[in-house]
This record gives C-alpha cells, sequence and structure tokens, in this order.
C-alpha cells in the first residue's frame, strides 16, 4: 500500500483538482468544462463536501492523485459523485480507502442513506462499491445521453 494522506479540499488545491476532474470526466459532460472557478464554488458551498489523496512526499507541485465529491441531498441522503483516482496509483486500494473515508464523514454529519450512480458499463467501479456494501436500486437507460446506461446504487449507513 503506498503512503497516502486523505484530507479535506483546500481552496489551494482547486487548480490541480479541476484539471484532474476534467481528463476524467471531460468528455462525459461535454460542453460543460471543470474549472477552478466552478471548483472553488463547490468548495464554498456547505452541502458539497470534497476529500482530495495527496502523496506523502515532500515535493511541491502536483501532489494531489485522487478526490471524491459527496453532495448532501437531503435532511439524510447524500449522493457520492466525481470519485477519481490518477490512473498511475489505481490498483492500490485508494479508492476504497477515499470512499470509506467519505462515508464515515456523511454518517458523523447524520447522513442515513447514500447513493452513487455510475455507467452500468464502469465494472471496475460497480464491484468496489458492491465490496463496500452497496446495492443496485436503479438502472436507468440513456439516463443522460444516446447509448450511456447509468446503474444507481445505495448504502445505508448504520
Amino acid at each position: 500500500m503506498i503512503p497516502v494522506k486523505i484530507r479535506e479540499i483546500q481552496n489551494r488545491d482547486a487548480k490541480q483538482v479541476a484539471k484532474m476532474l476534467q481528463k476524467e470526466f471531460g468528455d462525459d459532460y461535454k460542453p460543460f468544462h471543470f474549472t477552478e472557478s466552478w471548483l472553488l464554488e463547490k468548495i464554498a458551498y456547505p452541502n458539497d463536501l470534497f476529500l482530495v489523496v495527496e502523496k506523502n512526499n515532500k515535493k511541491k507541485g502536483e501532489n494531489i492523485i485522487g478526490v471524491i465529491r459527496a453532495c448532501l441531498v437531503d435532511i439524510d441522503l447524500a449522493e457520492l459523485r466525481n470519485i477519481v483516482v490518477h490512473e498511475e496509483y489505481r490498483g492500490n486500494n485508494i479508492a476504497e480507502r477515499l470512499i470509506k473515508q467519505m462515508l464515515a464523514l456523511l454518517k458523523k454529519k447524520g447522513m442515513r442513506k447514500v447513493i452513487v450512480r455510475t455507467k452500468a458499463e464502469n465494472k471496475p467501479a460497480l464491484s468496489l462499491f458492491r465490496k463496500l456494501g452497496f446495492k443496485k436500486e436503479g438502472y436507468f437507460l440513456e439516463h443522460f445521453r444516446r447509448g450511456v446506461d447509468i446503474v444507481q446504487m445505495y448504502k445505508f449507513l448504520e
């Protein structure tokens, strides 16, 4: 397991994280762009929570290798969004650790249920969510765009 630090996002992380999100999700959200200003707006919003994964090294520069965003949707319902681990670091249980830490934070904030949506073809994500106790709740045909089916999963934080 590679040494990393998971922490809450800071404004100084916005440019690097926006770049990471744009690289990972940019094609899915055309013509929307994940920008530094969009991210700073979301960081300031009290119902958006972000955690980042930082490499444990002393070098300055791009040390953020992962991010997760959760939105507090209702009084006791949250949704996981924008989960990314830099492809060079995938396969090191970083996403699992990131999701677990976010779930603990959501539970501490009084959330009862957490949902997540992912592309039906994203087998690694579906497998990880099942491993973490999420269950399939719905299947949406061409939910966001033509030819892209979405699976929604849920987990109760009890």
